[in-house]
């Protein structure tokens, strides 16, 4: 528990940070709610690297905690989604939606964030054994196939290249250090 209160003081202390310096338009509550999935699911994947740069064994135990609030905020992103599609077509989506790549990639996205958060639990490790890790390991795909969602969803700006690069990079440090 105190992890998870740990990391929304983290959510809130960034989410006043963006505000108050007016670099993310926070006040758009569904772009506020996608930046912060985004950020945490860079957060859990970036945990791996960071441990085996820093020998910090101790950030293992954050690396599922980021994986919920990031589900949650995207999951928050979707309702709202719907919500606002609907308020103003009296529609949840049309044909023609699922003709976009924005769409097409939000779909196959929420499918697989669904799936890791269902079998993020230690009664999953328990009753999938060396399957979990395969399933697991859709999160590389995931970081993937949000990153296109983004991009076709016309707000692909400095931000996501900033996470992405640091990401990549801290990524390839630990790859480096352990050749």
């Amino acid at each position: 528990m105190k992890k998870y209160l740990l990391s929304i003081i983290l959510w809130i202390i960034l989410s006043l940070f963006f505000y108050y310096t007016k670099n993310w338009e926070i006040n758009l509550i569904l772009r506020g709610l996608w930046r912060l999935s985004f950020l945490y699911i860079a957060l859990a994947l970036s945990v791996t690297p960071i441990v085996k740069l820093t020998w910090n064994h101790k950030l293992f135990s954050y690396r599922r905690t980021f994986w919920v609030i990031s589900f949650f905020m995207a999951i928050l992103h979707a309702i709202y989604y719907f919500y606002i599609e609907y308020k103003f077509q009296n529609t949840f989506f049309i044909l023609e939606h699922f003709k976009t790549w924005d769409i097409i990639t939000w779909i196959i996205w929420l499918f697989i964030i669904i799936i890791l958060w269902i079998t993020s639990n230690n009664f999953s490790i328990k009753i999938l054994k060396s399957n979990w890790t395969k399933i697991q390991s859709l999160t590389y795909p995931l970081f993937v196939i949000i990153t296109l969602h983004v991009a076709f969803a016309s707000r692909f700006d400095s931000f996501y290249i900033i996470i992405i690069s640091l990401l990549v990079l801290t990524r390839t440090a630990a790859y480096f250090k352990k050749i």
